[in-house]
């Protein structure tokens, strides 16, 4: 794992475990910034069907269009996908910078190197997704080969940095998709059902109305069914 410094960001590469700490300066961090991260868990000794990768920006459209462009003379990019519609695509690793490629840097895979063959590629467009901004979603074969290859490949876009914990729940937040409520009602849901069923029992209207409504299908805790009652 190295350390980059890009435009006053500190970052760590994801190069080593899929979950790697990765250091960001919000002081200095902007909603300018494109950002992406794996937002499933690590697989459980190396095995599951899907991980999915997220990318947040005002580049994460530009970011897929080059990833699904085989690098080869005379390529063109193949046509913006619909958007909110799933789109079944190849991924490459993007051509090194000729620096990189002169160091040895193992920022970037060969380029042209396949990544994934079968992957589900869903772009939604600013305001109507998650974050508010332009968001791509990458639902790639789950093994940690092919998500260290998909995640290396994005480091190695200009423009691209990878997000910091919290930090698409924060870009939510800051462009009104979702209140402080929700968010913590976010946060309980990821730490532990039952602490979010217990935050049901004590947050106002709004983020009860949220946490049943739109996160109670995964749910499955008595306190919810009392406080229904």
């Amino acid at each position: 794992m190295t350390l980059q410094r890009s435009g006053g960001l500190i970052q760590r590469r994801w190069i080593g475990s899929l979950h790697s700490p990765v250091s960001v300066d919000f002081s200095r961090a902007s909603d300018s910034d494109t950002i992406y991260q794996l937002t499933t868990g690590t697989p459980i000794a190396g095995r599951a069907g899907v991980a999915i990768i997220r990318i947040s920006g005002p580049r994460a459209l530009t970011a897929l269009q080059l990833l699904r462009t085989k690098p080869k003379a005379g390529a063109l990019p193949p046509a913006a996908p619909t958007p909110r519609v799933a789109t079944l695509c190849r991924l490459y690793a993007p051509p090194k910078p000729l620096d990189s490629a002169a160091s040895g840097s193992a920022g970037a895979g060969a380029g042209g190197q396949l990544l994934d063959s079968s992957v589900l590629a869903v772009n939604f467009n600013a305001p109507n997704s998650f974050t508010g901004q332009d968001v791509v979603e990458l639902h790639v074969h789950g093994t940690p080969i092919v998500v260290r290859g998909v995640l290396n490949a994005l480091s190695s876009i200009d423009g691209l940095r990878a997000a910091g914990a919290g930090e698409f729940t924060r870009r939510a937040f800051t462009h009104g998709k979702i209140d402080l409520t929700q968010v913590e009602a976010l946060a309980d849901l990821i730490n532990g059902r039952c602490n979010a069923a217990k935050r049901c029992e004590c947050t106002d209207s709004c983020g009860v109305v949220f946490v049943v409504s739109v996160l109670q299908p995964t749910l499955n805790c008595s306190a919810i069914r009392r406080w229904l009652k």
